[in-house]
Order: structure tokens, then C-alpha cells, then sequence
């Protein structure tokens, strides 16, 4: 096991300016403001929607999203939507028309994945 050398950083920065080195400071990684609401675990269906945006493209290189919204104790899709582009509105339409034919969930739970 290798031991951790602990050096001050004022000590580091005057070795750097010595040298005629450039002492980058990295900026502190911003916190969630708001506080995290723990994850309700559902007794039955129809309690706890999952909605997730999965994304790929064409052979042609052109991309396509799909929605799609999975009730987690059951695993059963509620809804899937497939487009070139979902916008908020479309979202809201396809929630509206699943209200009109379902039970609305206690909590809806939106997995924000890895973007690149």
C-alpha cells in the first residue's frame, strides 16, 4: 500500500511560481441545492412510474429519441413514444392522455442518465 504524501498547497503553488510554472486551481464541483427525496419503494401496482429518454440514430446518422414510461413494481410499459424530436408539450400531452385512461402514480421517478 502506497503511503499519501500531504503537502500544503501554499508550499505547491510557491514551488510552481518558482519554476515559472502555471498553478491551476480547480473550481469546486457545484452541490444540489435541493434537497433528495428518497426513493419510494411500491407495494403494489400502479404506485411509482419510471419515465426515461433513450436515444440512438439511423444509419443515416439521424437521431431519434424514444419515451418511454414503465410502472416499477410491475414492470409494464405505461407509455412508449418514438420521435425525431419530444418536445416538453409532447411530454405533457402523452402524461395528459395517460391520466385520462389510468390511475395517476403517487410519484413519478425521471432517470437522469449520462448525456454526451
Amino acid at each position: 500500500m502506497r503511503k499519501r504524501i500531504v503537502i500544503n498547497p501554499k508550499k505547491v503553488y510557491r514551488i510552481y511560481t518558482e519554476l515559472g510554472l502555471k498553478y491551476r486551481v480547480e473550481p469546486s464541483k457545484k452541490r444540489l441545492s435541493m434537497p433528495i427525496v428518497p426513493l419510494q419503494i411500491p407495494s403494489s401496482s400502479g404506485k411509482v412510474w419510471s419515465m426515461a429518454f433513450v436515444q440512438d440514430s439511423f444509419y443515416s446518422g439521424k437521431r431519434f429519441r424514444i419515451l418511454s414510461i414503465i410502472d416499477v413494481f410491475s414492470r409494464e410499459c405505461v407509455a412508449s413514444e418514438a420521435k425525431l424530436s419530444i418536445t416538453a408539450e409532447r411530454v405533457i400531452m402523452i402524461l395528459d392522455k395517460l391520466k385520462a385512461n389510468r390511475n395517476v402514480p403517487e410519484q413519478i421517478v425521471s432517470e437522469m442518465g449520462s448525456r454526451k
